[in-house]
């Protein structure tokens, strides 16, 4: 039989063991020591919504979405001593996150490569919708018209900047191996308060 000493010991094994590992799954992504991110997170105009009365242009034009401004940020060059990661998910949201030991170095080019995204769809969206105003002149459709050279004379921007209270700072992340090790002794400290607490209930009954 296995003594209440050992069940204890067992318990307090299990209970770290558990909480490492649930703070190793969730720390995947954090570097093992701290360095300074500037994370940029973004979504492109949905063009095909926008001209959607003009089946033609958009016939004749490789529409740029988000997935494709992704794979074009990828393209190009990182620069010395700097990680980049480009993330696209199913909400069609970029994530840009730039990682390296000089924060001012890190915001920059993260600043610069969100700066080259911004250009490269604004230039786009531009050529796209003039190409549809023209559309639009022939087939006399002034309303629309007018949405579309408000939109061009306007400057109007094809992509929005959803963590815009965050950027263009570089902050510090975690450090992953920290957040294992605090995972490991807050374990081992509630391991050991709920044995205490129990040694104290039974002291308790025994009275």
């Amino acid at each position: 039989m296995i003594s209440g000493k050992n069940k204890d010991s067992w318990w307090i094994v299990v209970c770290v063991v558990a909480f490492v590992a649930v703070a190793w799954v969730s720390t995947c992504s954090l570097p093992w020591r701290s360095v300074y991110e500037a994370r940029y997170e973004f979504r492109v105009r949905n063009f095909r919504k926008n001209v959607e009365t003009c089946d033609s242009v958009m016939r004749n034009m490789d529409v740029m979405g988000s997935y494709g401004l992704c794979r074009y940020l990828e393209t190009l060059p990182v620069d010395d001593g700097l990680q980049r990661k480009l993330k696209y998910d199913n909400t069609e949201k970029i994530t840009l996150c730039v990682r390296g030991e000089d924060s001012a170095a890190t915001a920059c080019y993260a600043a610069a490569l969100y700066a080259e995204a911004c250009d490269t769809l604004q230039r786009f969206g531009d050529t796209l919708f003039a190409r549809v105003a023209e559309v639009l002149r022939e087939y006399g459709a002034t309303e629309t018209l007018a949405d579309v050279e408000l939109d061009l004379a306007g400057e109007a921007s094809y992509m929005d900047l959803l963590n815009g209270a965050e950027v263009p700072q570089a902050h510090r992340t975690p450090s992953r191996a920290v957040v294992l090790l605090l995972a490991a002794v807050g374990a081992l400290l509630f391991a050991l308060a709920v044995c205490v607490l129990k040694v104290r209930r039974k002291n308790e009954e025994g009275c």
